[in-house]
């Protein structure tokens, strides 16, 4: 979620529809927006879209931010003029002009009103409590529009909503978005079968570790690429923005975030079921087993995305060069390291002195490197021609 986006949900909830005498739901601010615009407005998914950061108002859609504006003024969520301009400066738009500030509310004419600073980002159930609150809104808004669109069909008409409602959460979704969710799903699969057996402890015997070792090494080496793979960056609008994005190191430095991502997500899961072996917690349940699988593959999904752009933010352009490499390999042939140091001492890792010993030494080794890292890229970004810029 950006913070426009934030905030503009943080301003709605504060807001009171006096119409209907209740709270103001997405799809009433879209229908305001219109009544102040003198247009048809927009819908519920529109708002809904900018709030979660998926689209913005265009910076020439200034009648739009002004409307928007009043419209939160006046149901009462948006009450000063600090907190109307930190929301215009949160999408980076410029703040209200003299003749705007007149328009929304006399009290703003001469210039800036003292008010409270803008509010903090909401906490964990709260945020919580705001998405299932949008989420039923939507629901019940999607299902009278549905339930309106019936009328005069044949009797009795709740047959055709409950079909159209069974296939609501289908609406929308094309062969390709279908084949690319099936894409997934095999992905999780192969990261379980492969990955977890390594998990299974304590083993019978020196063949069924070795076993279980090349399958965590086989399947180190595909996951992350096929997380990359599927994590698209052509056609993404932030990259069409950026010319100096080229193609080749983009798709180099994606596939490098799914490389971190799921090494540390799965280091995470290692860490936890050793903890888990050690306090004598017994097997894992297989359902359990499972949903920990998806861990791995999330974070190497959220790391494939971000990794890019924290490159390009730090140096205002994406190029793979030779400092690169050394790094890129060391990444995917963590792997392959890690299932080879496994066989040979996961005997150690499982009685608990040495094994938290390891550990510790594991997590003081990746710190250093993390460490080393952001010196390496701090000292790329002085040395290079602009700064970074």
């Amino acid at each position: 979620m950006s913070r426009f986006g934030e905030l503009l949900r943080y301003y709605r909830h504060q807001c009171w529809d006096a119409e209907h005498a209740k709270p103001l739901t997405q799809g009433r601010l879209g229908e305001l927006l219109g009544r102040a615009l003198g247009d048809l407005g927009y819908s519920g998914a529109a708002v809904s879209e900018w709030e979660r950061g998926k689209s913005r108002i265009s910076h020439d859609q200034r009648k739009v931010l002004v409307s928007l504006i009043k419209v939160l003024h006046e149901c009462g969520g948006l009450q000063t003029l600090t907190e109307a301009d930190t929301l215009l400066l949160a999408g980076d738009y410029r703040p209200l002009n003299a003749d705007e500030r007149q328009y929304l509310s006399p009290a703003w004419a001469n210039g800036r009103v003292v008010g409270d600073p803008p509010p903090k980002p909401k906490g964990y159930w709260q945020m919580v409590t705001m998405f299932l609150s949008d989420w039923f809104g939507r629901r019940a808004e999607a299902f009278t529009a549905l339930k309106s669109s019936r009328n005069g069909g044949p009797s009795p008409g709740w047959t055709g909503v409950l079909l159209e409602m069974m296939g609501q959460p289908l609406r929308g979704w094309s062969s390709a978005r279908v084949l690319r969710a099936i894409a997934w799903v095999v992905v999780w699969l192969l990261g379980w079968g492969l990955t977890f057996p390594a998990l299974h402890w304590p083993f019978e015997n020196r063949e069924q570790a070795w076993l279980a070792a090349v399958a965590y090494m086989t399947g180190a080496m595909i996951v992350p690429v096929l997380v990359g793979g599927l994590t698209r960056t052509r056609g993404d609008e932030f990259w069409r923005r950026q010319p100096s994005a080229k193609t080749f190191a983009l798709r180099l430095f994606t596939h490098q975030g799914a490389f971190i991502g799921f090494h540390v997500g799965y280091m995470l899961v290692f860490t936890g079921a050793l903890s888990g072996y050690y306090l004598v917690l017994g097997a894992f349940p297989r359902w359990l087993e499972g949903i920990a699988a998806v861990w791995p593959i999330l974070l190497g999904y959220a790391s494939a995305r971000q990794v890019p752009f924290n490159l390009w933010r730090a140096y205002g352009r994406l190029r793979f060069t030779g400092a690169d490499l050394g790094p890129t390999l060391a990444f995917i042939l963590f792997g392959p390291g890690w299932a080879i140091f496994f066989h040979a001492y996961y005997p150690w890792l499982l009685y608990s002195p040495t094994g938290l010993a390891l550990i510790l030494s594991a997590l003081g080794i990746a710190a250093g490197s993390a460490a080393w890292q952001e010196r390496a890229h701090k000292t790329r970004k002085q040395a290079s021609p602009d700064g970074g810029q």
